[in-house]
């Protein structure tokens, strides 16, 4: 709405940071695949099983990993560009737990830190539906309570046993 009133562009952070993110590994492996040259696959035991994943390939050099802070800070200065305004979606702090960013620090050391922030008030139940995972606490309930079931159950079975135990041995 905002965007739309001052003809600004808008911009959801998160999910462009993401696509950006895995295109340019999907090109840094790319290049390491051109680098290396054709080798053949390891052979694989089972022909219905997943070839393994070449290491060489899939993973990024230690010197890149090492410097991973300058490779987030130009994806943000390509996103966001410093010349246009831009109203961005603020529900952006929440980025998968294999990325290890702080995107406030990243944003400053990129230079693209909001210079506007406008707070909008949010109903207390759109800010659950946004915040908590209703698929994981469900998975993670029913887990509990097969556990629970479980050791109720074996309970159960050592209490029969152990009354079968002493009837038998009354009826000798």
């Amino acid at each position: 709405m905002l965007a739309n009133k001052f003809k600004i562009d808008s911009l959801e952070l998160k999910p462009k940071f993401l696509e950006l993110m895995k295109t340019e590994k999907d090109k840094r492996k790319r290049s390491r695949l051109l680098a290396r040259g054709f080798k053949e696959p390891e052979p694989v035991e089972d022909e219905e099983a997943e070839p393994i994943p070449d290491a060489e390939i899939e993973d990024d050099p230690a010197e890149f990993v090492d410097n991973i802070g300058a490779h987030y800070q130009e994806l943000f200065q390509t996103i966001m560009a410093a010349d246009k305004p831009l109203v961005m979606d603020g529900h952006w702090t929440t980025l998968p737990e294999d990325l290890e960013v702080n995107l406030a620090d990243t944003l400053l050391e990129a230079r693209r830190t909001p210079e506007v922030v406008v707070i909008l008030r949010c109903k207390e139940a759109s800010t659950f539906l946004r915040c908590i995972n209703d698929d994981d606490i469900k998975s993670e309930y029913e887990a509990d309570c097969k556990k629970r079931d479980e050791e109720i159950k074996k309970k159960m079975d050592e209490d029969r046993a152990e009354k079968l135990k002493e009837v038998q041995e009354e009826n000798k």
